[in-house]
């Protein structure tokens, strides 16, 4: 397979450029070419971003967990996620890729924290704004740019053209009925074994749940 082609800073920016111009321009490359290599202009390194979406199974989990919080007045937020859907005899699969909710500000994991939080080491917990976005009450851009594990930004726009926000049952799509979940129906559809085999390649070098 052949090599992708690595990305330059124009020799005529580069001649004169200033720091801040330098990094301006790498961000927004990196941002709009998810995936390919940019060579940095004040390192001489290549740099790429991973881009991370709201999958549909990422969704309805973040459902199921605030189900948990919302009809269980005062129970530990602290939870094992695999464990309790397996508890619940759930078909959803708690891949790899739920971690990467924690970019949106939707989930926290327990060993991301320091003092007493780390009692629940292994276990994650849902947020106000998980809560929010899983009532539907707010949405938010379903691609986000990670560098190094950590959010650069979220993917605003494509070839110059602005993305559309998406709430909780668009970022489902087809694939769960978001109403008969949110009102405490079981659920009877199950993740496509192709979509977790498909997140689990992507990450092959990256596992936010180990983070």
């Amino acid at each position: 397979m052949p090599k992708p082609k690595v990305l330059k800073m124009p020799h005529d920016m580069f001649v004169n450029f200033l720091l801040t111009e330098a990094k301006d321009w790498l961000i927004a490359q990196l941002l709009d070419h998810p995936n390919t290599p940019i060579l940095c202009p004040c390192c001489d390194r290549t740099i790429s971003v991973w881009p991370a979406k709201i999958e549909a199974g990422n969704a309805a989990i973040l459902v199921e967990l605030y189900k948990r919080v919302r009809d269980n007045p005062g129970i530990e937020p602290w939870v094992a996620v695999e464990q309790y859907l397996i508890g619940k005899k759930s078909p959803l699969v708690a891949s790899h890729s739920f971690g990467r909710l924690k970019y949106w500000g939707m989930i926290v994991k327990a060993t991301d924290l320091k003092g007493k939080e780390k009692e629940h080491n292994g276990k994650w917990k849902i947020t106000p704004f998980g809560e929010l976005f899983a009532k539907r009450e707010v949405p938010t851009w379903q691609s986000a740019a990670i560098l190094n594990n950590r959010l650069l930004d979220f993917i605003k726009e494509r070839n110059g053209n602005p993305l559309p926000l998406i709430d909780v049952k668009e970022a489902m799509q087809s694939k769960f009925d978001y109403d008969k979940m949110i009102a405490g129906e079981s659920i009877d559809i199950e993740l496509d074994p192709q979509d977790v085999k498909d997140t689990l390649n992507q990450q092959s070098n990256y596992d936010p749940l180990s983070d």
